[in-house]
């Protein structure tokens, strides 16, 4: 007798089970058909909130603004030119980013040599970066010791990291100057 009732008890659990698994699949299948542009909406809803928040990351980080500072173009005259042309060439030395290996200051513009990166890893290959003074329109500063020198369309020349605000400011004054110095002297 104890042996029916334990069959009875195993087949009413295995039915509940059955019934319940196949209560939530009918329940599955009926929504399915019922509402057959739910994944559809879904999918857009978990897309929109992902572009969403990348907007928002994007935002959120702002802008880096340009400093307003007014360099001296007079600099060079009142320095010298070979005094300006070894300032020069000291300060550019002195780039955290890139670091600068070599530095070569004329009177019609500067190169400099970097050590070309691969994958985090510094190589033995030098790199050249040359500046022209009458290219050399747009010297910009950032508050980050950020120097950017573009041409009057934009066009970047280059992109310095100084580690202090004085050297920061004297490059832009130098090539500032160097660049009116370079129309000064094209212009006679």
């Amino acid at each position: 007798m104890t042996l029916g009732k334990d069959n009875i008890l195993v087949e009413n659990a295995k039915s509940r089970q059955e019934l319940y698994v196949n209560t939530a699949m009918e329940n599955m299948y009926s929504r399915r058909e019922e509402y057959p542009h739910m994944p559809h909406v879904q999918s857009l809803l978990r897309r929109s909130c992902l572009l969403l928040l990348c907007g928002l990351s994007c935002f959120t980080y702002g802008c880096v603004y340009e400093v307003a500072y007014r360099p001296n173009v007079s600099l060079v005259e009142t320095m010298g030119v070979e005094e300006a042309l070894h300032r020069l060439q000291e300060i550019l030395l002195h780039a955290i980013e890139p670091p600068i290996v070599q530095a070569e200051v004329t009177e019609d513009g500067f190169l400099y040599r970097t050590r070309q990166v691969l994958g985090g890893v510094m190589t033995e290959t030098l790199l050249v970066h040359r500046v022209a003074f009458a290219n050399a329109v747009y010297v910009r500063l950032y508050p980050n010791n950020v120097v950017v020198v573009q041409t009057s369309t934009k066009v970047l020349l280059a992109r310095l990291v100084f580690g202090n605000k004085p050297d920061t400011q004297l490059f832009v004054d130098l090539v500032s100057s160097f660049h009116a110095h370079y129309v000064q002297r094209g212009a006679q």
